[in-house]
């Protein structure tokens, strides 16, 4: 039986604001503080099972040449509702908002929306270089795995409503400083990578879960939506474990039961605003399948931490014979092996040529250009491969330290955040919490679709092929090829413990 090698990568993130009310500026009056408690009663009785929409009041009328009533528009309050179950969709009518440069996409064609996916793809695999090198240095000796796509998607929802230094700090560590018409790049690639039809399952879901009792800002709301397609969703967070279990409950929908229980109670109380969350899918089979019955138990050579010994270890390995884009970098010393998916996506792997070589490659990886540099120039070869067959679970990170290292320091402080564009009452909002977590299943589904295979895989040749042997650490990336943006990034270290 033929089989076909599945890769299944899933990712989530989430970041928890808050807002700490005090008595001095910024706080309700205690009529509006008894409105808000009964809003948050209400709300509390049916945000189990309902989805709060948000009622979006826009200036759809004509407004004076001023420009008042756009002023107006963008600082009326939204909140949620509690007796609809229809999520939150407003209308993509820009003629209310204030005007801001990129905040109303034009209309683009084909081509022009292309160039501007990949600018906003480029912006953010320079992040995802910065963010892996940052990860990496936290744990020279384990496992990683994680979705830069991810992170940057969250990110940059919360960058649509910061201002001042806030938004420089988090427009420099995304690379977006320099992006022309940000808002239309993000919009472009938002909409290629998860609006077309593709031969691999590539999903993402954007979710806003707002205090029913706050008000925010129209203009924030609308960016989010047509930007990244953000609904939203009213939850009670003075009941943490409940407001909790409604979070996870959506990623665990979203990641096909990949990830649970992502949001720890723990990190909700009563001052909680809104909790963001992006949930990003991935499933893909190989453009040239792996026969399962090539699959041995092989030697893993692993290092040991702080010598230049190694253990080996026994670890199911896959092999296969054919076609495979690859060169060999004399910079980093390694080789580099690209294998496609059936689609525009493929998995690059960064193998050093030295079995404890592989923090040296991620520094230079990390250096401008280091990444683009590597994944370019291959040619088309016959090789034989051997991959290890791996899970990585539980893969999560908290995200404020290694951010704050990468110089995104403001919009975690509750002193110096400015987030006024978000709510309007912004006085002490900030973010409390930034979580991620991955997962990836590389394994073998039964499947007759490989005939095409076994005719590669028995192609005569009169010498050895060259041979591509996975057995000590490496990188990988896996990428979408239209925009060339990264959606996965990792290091496996150690394969034996989760192997399927």
């Amino acid at each position: 039986m033929w089989s076909v090698q599945a890769v299944l990568p899933v990712a989530l993130c989430c970041f928890v604001l808050v807002s700490k009310v005090t008595s001095g500026q910024g706080s309700m009056s205690s009529v509006c503080r008894q409105m808000a408690q009964a809003a948050c009663a209400a709300a509390h009785s049916v945000c189990n099972n309902v989805d709060r929409t948000f009622s979006s009041s826009s200036s759809s009328s004509s407004s004076s040449s001023s420009g008042q009533g756009s002023s107006q528009a963008d600082n009326k309050p939204v909140q949620p509702t509690t007796g609809s179950p229809t999520p939150y969709r407003p209308s993509l009518d820009f003629s209310g908002l204030r005007k801001q440069p990129g905040s109303n996409p034009p209309p683009m064609g084909a081509s022009q929306s292309l160039t501007r996916a990949r600018d906003a793809a480029q912006a953010f695999n320079r992040f995802s270089s910065k963010l892996y090198d940052t990860l990496a240095k936290e744990k020279p000796a384990e496992n990683l795995f994680f979705s830069p796509l991810s992170i940057a998607t969250v990110m940059s929802m919360v960058s649509l409503g910061a201002n001042g230094n806030t938004k420089d700090e988090m427009e420099t560590v995304l690379s977006l400083k320099t992006l022309p018409e940000k808002n239309v790049g993000l919009q472009a690639l938002n909409g290629i990578l998860f609006g077309e039809e593709r031969t691999y399952i590539l999903r993402a879901a954007n979710r806003l879960f707002a205090n029913p009792s706050y008000s925010f800002r129209t203009a924030y709301l609308r960016l989010c939506e047509s930007i990244f397609n953000a609904s939203l969703r009213g939850v009670d967070f003075r009941n943490p474990v409940a407001a909790a279990n409604i979070v996870n409950r959506f990623v665990e929908e979203q990641t096909q039961s990949k990830i649970k229980n992502l949001l720890p109670p723990s990190l909700i109380n009563q001052n909680t605003v809104m909790v963001l969350v992006n949930a990003i899918y991935f499933k893909g089979t190989w453009r040239r399948q792996f026969d399962e019955r090539a699959t041995e138990l092989k030697i893993w050579y692993q290092p040991v931490s702080g010598s230049r010994s190694f253990v080996t270890k026994s670890t199911k390995m896959m092999y296969q014979r054919g076609s495979f884009n690859y060169k060999f970098s004399r910079e980093l010393n390694s080789r580099i092996l690209e294998v496609p998916y059936s689609g525009d996506a493929s998995m690059f792997i960064i193998l050093p040529e030295v079995f404890d070589d592989y923090l040296e490659v991620e520094k230079k990886l990390s250096l401008p250009g280091g990444l683009n540099q590597a994944l370019s120039g291959l040619t088309n070869i016959t090789l034989d491969v051997h991959l290890p067959k791996f899970t990585l679970k539980n893969m999560k990170v908290n995200l404020k330290r290694p951010l704050n290292e990468m110089g995104m320091v403001d919009v975690f402080e509750r002193s110096r955040a400015d987030l006024s564009g978000i709510a309007i009452q912004a006085n002490g909002l900030y973010i409390s919490a930034a979580v991620h977590e991955a997962f990836i299943a590389v394994d073998e589904k039964g499947t007759e679709a490989a005939a095409a295979t076994a005719a590669v895989a028995s192609v005569r040749s009169m010498m050895t092929p060259p041979l591509f042997n996975a057995d000590h650490p490496f990188t990988f990336l896996i990428t979408e090829k239209t925009t060339g943006a990264i959606l996965f990034m990792g290091r496996l270290v150690d394969p034996t413990g989760a192997f399927v």
